[in-house]
């Protein structure tokens, strides 16, 4: 299947021995900030593994249902949100209530793999059904049920969420292949990565290199070498610098945090 080499954290390794926040982290007494900026890098790269491991069979996830089906498991956890935001603004009596609340967090337990990827490395909507099972307990055992804004913030934020995830899922094709399924795991991977490089104050961008690689390829930044070499480790992942360029700008996209800092950056000269 795959496992970050040591070839992969070498390379990390060297990364972070040119970081500013690396020296700042010795400074203060951590004996390996390198190995703390390796661990990080590698734990969400490792999403590859754990949680797509059913690609390096070539199969779709068993799990994870048709277009159609993702569709409609998206229209109905947000009717179920939606039914609990209105109630909790205007609680109806307690019976109705109830059902309510325990619709929602089935629909949200119940989540098919592929629609909660949709949702976005951002939402959480098992802490959201969390929160519907206490407020459940409370009324249940006659207790007074403690603020519902916090719960209520949760599920205006999911919603939104819920409605993009509809755009993307609005684009897939009618069966997602093989290959969708493989680029969509590499486009997630990528993202999680580049939360943690951005964290550590490395540009991330996917045409120019940086400071960081002054004698690199002029088109292979950081962030792309970085997921290249984690590719390495992986059989069924792509190993074009190409490909994993265009990858890394999709997860760009997909973040609203890079959109305009990964614009912002030099790009290097176009092959002709």
């Amino acid at each position: 299947m795959g496992q970050v080499s040591h070839r992969t954290r070498q390379m990390l390794r060297e990364i972070a021995g040119r970081l500013e926040r690396t020296e700042r982290m010795r400074a203060q007494g951590w004996p390996d900030p390198e190995e703390e900026f390796v661990g990080a890098v590698v734990a969400e790269a490792d999403i590859l593994r754990v949680e797509h491991g059913y690609i390096w069979n070539a199969k779709r996830d068993p799990l994870a249902p048709a277009k159609k089906e993702a569709r409609e498991t998206c229209v109905a956890l947000r009717r179920s949100l939606e039914r609990v935001s209105r109630d909790l603004h205007a609680p109806p009596v307690r019976k109705r209530f109830q059902r309510t609340l325990k619709a929602a967090e089935s629909n949200l337990r119940l989540l098919p793999v592929n629609v909660d990827r949709e949702l976005g490395v951002d939402a959480d909507p098992l802490s959201v059904a969390d929160d519907i099972r206490e407020l459940l307990l409370s009324l249940a055992t006659d207790e007074k049920p403690r603020s519902t804004v916090a719960l209520s913030s949760k599920i205006d934020s999911l919603l939104v969420q819920i409605n993009a995830a509809q755009g993307r899922i609005a684009l897939w094709p009618p069966t997602q292949s093989w290959k969708s399924l493989l680029r969509a795991a590499c486009v997630e991977a990528s993202l999680r990565v580049l939360r943690v490089l951005r964290e550590w104050e490395v540009p991330t961008s996917a045409h120019a290199t940086d400071a960081l690689d002054p004698g690199g390829d002029e088109r292979v930044s950081v962030a792309v070498r970085v997921m290249l070499s984690i590719a390495g480790d992986f059989t069924a992942l792509p190993r074009g610098r190409d490909a994993w360029r265009r990858i890394v700008g999709e997860a760009l996209q997909r973040d609203g945090v890079f959109r305009n800092a990964g614009g912002r950056q030099k790009r290097g000269p176009r092959r002709s």
